[in-house]
C-alpha cells in the first residue's frame, strides 16, 4: 500500500456467491459515494471461500486501480467459506486503521450519498459508535426498515462503524462464531454493551439508524433457477 496519501476511510466489501460483475459494480457504487464524502479510501475486497471469484477479479481489478489513488483497491481471497470468520479475519489482521470504515455486501451498490450520511451521523450522535442504512427495496423493505429503526438495529447490508469502537473491538478479543449467518444482530447487541455484556448496560444509543442511507441490489427472479437455488441456499443458512 503506498505511504503517498493519508487514508481517513476504509470499505470491506464482503463477496461470496456473487459474479465478478457483481462487485465490480458494488465496486464503483462505493466508489462514487466515496468520491461524494470527499474523504481517501482503501477498499478491501474480501473473497471467502470462491477461488474462482477471487480469480475472476484478479483479471479485472488491475486495469481499474491506480496507484497513490484517492480510492485505493485491495483483494483478499480467505479460504474458508464464513462470514463470520472472514469478518474476524478482517479486523485481526486487514483493517488499516483509519477513521470510519464501512461494510458492504458484495451484492449492493450504496446510494451516492450513503457514506457522507453515516459519516455525519457518527459525528453528530456523541454515544454513537455505528451507523446503519436501512434497505428500501424489496417487498419487506418498509417492515424491516421500521423495525430496523424501532430497536436502532444495524443492517448488515451497510455499515459504519468509528475507530474507537474497532481498536477496543481488537482489544476486547470478541470474535464472531464459526457458522453464524445473521451477524449483524450480534455485531449490534455487542456494541450495545461495550462487549461487557456482564458489566456494562444496554445503551441503544450507540447505534444510530440513517433513513437518509441506503443501496440499490438486484432483485431474485421466481423464473431465473440461479436465483431460485440462491434464496433456498439463505433459507437454510
Amino acid at each position: 500500500m503506498t505511504e503517498s496519501r493519508h487514508y481517513t476511510r476504509s470499505i470491506a466489501i464482503f463477496a461470496a456467491r456473487e459474479d465478478a460483475a457483481e462487485i465490480m459494480e458494488s465496486i464503483t457504487a462505493c466508489r462514487l459515494s466515496s468520491a461524494h464524502e470527499q474523504c481517501d479510501a482503501i477498499c478491501d475486497v474480501l473473497v471467502n471461500g470462491n477461488r474462482l471469484l477471487a480469480d475472476d477479479l484478479l483479471k479485472i481489478l488491475p486495469s481499474a486501480q491506480i496507484e497513490a489513488s484517492p480510492f485505493l483497491i485491495r483483494l483478499w481471497y480467505i479460504d474458508i467459506p464464513d462470514k463470520a470468520h472472514t469478518w474476524n479475519v478482517y479486523f485481526e489482521h486487514i483493517w488499516p486503521e483509519v477513521d470510519i470504515s464501512f461494510f458492504v455486501d458484495g451484492y449492493v451498490q450504496p446510494w451516492k450519498v450513503s457514506f457522507l450520511h453515516l459519516s455525519e451521523a457518527l459525528k453528530d450522535s456523541p454515544e454513537a459508535v455505528a451507523s446503519s442504512a436501512i434497505p428500501t427495496a424489496g417487498i419487506f423493505a418498509n417492515k424491516q426498515s421500521r423495525f430496523q429503526i424501532r430497536i436502532r438495529g444495524i443492517n448488515g447490508n451497510l455499515f459504519a462503524l468509528n475507530k474507537d469502537v474497532i481498536s477496543r473491538l481488537r482489544e476486547s478479543g470478541f470474535r464472531l462464531p464459526r457458522g453464524l449467518y445473521r451477524t449483524d444482530p450480534l455485531i449490534q447487541t455487542a456494541l450495545k454493551f461495550d462487549f461487557k455484556p456482564s458489566e456494562q448496560p444496554h445503551n441503544h444509543n450507540r447505534v444510530v439508524v440513517v433513513e437518509s442511507a441506503s443501496y440499490e441490489r438486484g432483485a431474485l427472479s421466481l423464473f431465473k433457477w440461479a436465483d431460485l437455488k440462491k434464496q433456498f441456499n439463505r433459507y437454510l443458512r
